[in-house]
């Protein structure tokens, strides 16, 4: 058994599943969304602090439960139009950054959404959209159902999503970083080579 994680991390929420790649099918054992604390205190710096350390408390028993080979991530990349957005993006790489330092036998690769998107091959540029009639807010509804198409098509008979819609996607897009590490990344290539050899 060779178990590795897809994460699609987020300041308030992060999406996690869990793979078994260690057979002839890389099986799907295990999904949630992964929430902060939330806590409203005086200071906004308080609240942050207490975010990050809630869904690390939260990473650290997953860990503590399944014995992990490689983490596969996407991650925001860039920032975004409000400076609430953007320092909440800049919170969840530190996070990430953090999670995965401090567990330094863990391998990992990290994705963009763009990389993503190209992987599954639902990249759709503005001038695209444009061309489809679709505007920004639809655009990002379009891809968002794609992913979830693709990755519900790879693993149909799985039942373990989150019940609510707004906690699932979170979900999806973990499974979807686990299908680009599969298709563009080069640790998943070197583990489940590993796993053939032991087989032979």
């Amino acid at each position: 058994m060779t178990l590795v994680m897809g994460m699609d991390v987020g300041f308030r929420k992060t999406g996690i599943t869990i793979f078994d790649i260690g057979g002839e099918r890389d099986e799907l054992i295990h999904a949630e969304t992964v929430q902060s604390d939330n806590l409203e205190m005086v200071r906004k710096l308080d609240s942050d602090m207490s975010s990050v350390f809630s869904l690390l408390v939260a990473f650290d028993k997953i860990l503590a439960e399944k014995c992990i080979h490689a983490v596969f991530a996407e991650s925001p990349e860039g920032g975004s139009r409000g400076a609430r957005a953007s320092h909440c993006m800049g919170m969840a790489k530190a996070l990430l950054a953090g999670f995965l330092h401090y567990n330094p036998e863990i391998e990992f690769e990290i994705f963009s959404p763009g990389q993503v998107e190209v992987a599954l091959g639902i990249k759709l540029t503005p001038g695209e959209a444009k061309k489809l009639g679709m505007k920004k807010g639809e655009r990002a509804k379009w891809k968002k159902e794609r992913l979830r198409t693709c990755v519900l098509t790879e693993w149909p008979d799985f039942k373990g999503w989150p019940k609510a819609k707004a906690i699932a996607e979170d979900s999806y897009d973990s499974a979807a970083a686990f299908l680009c590490a599969r298709t563009a990344g080069e640790i998943y290539r070197k583990l489940k080579e590993k796993e053939c050899k032991i087989k032979r």
